[in-house]
């Protein structure tokens, strides 16, 4: 089967397989916590999804090191980091560099930060067109990117359309 094209699909496959629970999966996976419980039900019950758990765990019993009869489990779990951990660990970057006066790592910790809490954008020059001036494939790709939002949208929310599972 292999990789999910849904890229928090996959997280939560692996979560799960794992052993994590559903709503801790979810979560990990990057959906809302408020919904975590509900959203990691449907999830598992996608098709796709439940077979890519179980694909996921098969791998992980076929894997065993040289020389081992002991069924080898790979740290899957340390492979899921979650959005939550990872802001953690550069907290604490920070107050490390910080505490030692590195201020270039304690910077680098804050940009990272600052970057994932949407605090500084990318600045580039736009030009203002006129929709008249848009080829039709510029067009088709501006309303294919606003369906993919719409659908990523729903996603969130837990109103995921039907079929839409990658």
């Amino acid at each position: 089967m292999g990789v999910l094209k849904n890229k928090k699909h996959e997280a939560f496959a692996h979560a799960r397989a794992a052993g994590m629970t559903q709503a801790q999966s979810a979560e990990a996976a990057g959906f809302s916590p408020t919904r975590a419980k509900a959203t990691g039900c449907e999830l598992n019950r996608h098709p796709k999804i439940a077979r890519r758990i179980e694909e996921l765990k098969s791998l992980a019993q076929t894997v065993a090191p040289a020389g081992s009869n002991a069924p080898y489990v790979p740290l899957v779990s340390e492979a899921v980091l979650t959005r939550k951990w990872v802001l953690n660990e550069l907290m604490d970057n920070v107050r490390r560099a910080k505490d030692q006066d590195e201020i270039t790592p304690a910077n680098r910790a804050l940009e990272l930060l600052g970057k994932e809490l949407g605090m500084f954008v990318d600045r580039s020059e736009v030009k203002a067109m006129r929709i008249e001036d848009l080829t039709d494939e510029m067009l088709d790709a501006m309303i294919a990117a606003a369906k993919a939002e719409e659908a990523a949208a729903k996603l969130e929310e837990g109103s995921e359309p039907a079929g839409s599972v990658q």
